[in-house]
């Protein structure tokens, strides 16, 4: 479902594995779209030491809350039957699912252990 029209496999910081990733994820909606596009372009960005440092904090490693934690609660708003119009119609017990599944993914993707791990790779290009 790709929109991109530039092919992007070639770029240094994009492996195989990625791009294809990169290409399944495209073609939904173009906020996706740009959303998808951001990870490429942080991937291909020409970063220092500090800002890949940075990079890898915001992407997971903050413990206050990072990209990971911000990707769980954008799903767990988007799914959740009262902020999202588009879901108010379903039945009651599929919206309770819903938030139930909503809120169940937020608390997975913020797991400590998770955050721990990338700000151990900090520290790791930090020296410490």
């Amino acid at each position: 479902m790709n929109t991109i029209t530039q092919p992007i496999t070639n770029a240094p910081g994009i492996t195989a594995e990625i791009s294809d990733l990169m290409d399944d994820l495209t073609g939904f909606h173009p906020v996706l779209d740009r959303l998808v596009a951001a990870f490429g372009d942080v991937l291909t960005a020409d970063l220092t030491t500090d800002q890949t440092m940075s990079a890898v904090a915001v992407l997971g490693g903050l413990a206050d809350g990072n990209v990971a934690t911000l990707l769980g609660l954008t799903l767990r708003r988007i799914a959740d039957p009262d902020a999202n119009q588009a879901l108010a119609d379903l039945p009651a017990d599929r919206k309770q699912t819903l938030r139930r599944l909503g809120a169940e993914y937020a608390a997975a993707i913020t797991d400590r252990h998770i955050e721990q791990t990338a700000s151990e790779a900090c520290a790791a290009i930090e020296g410490v």
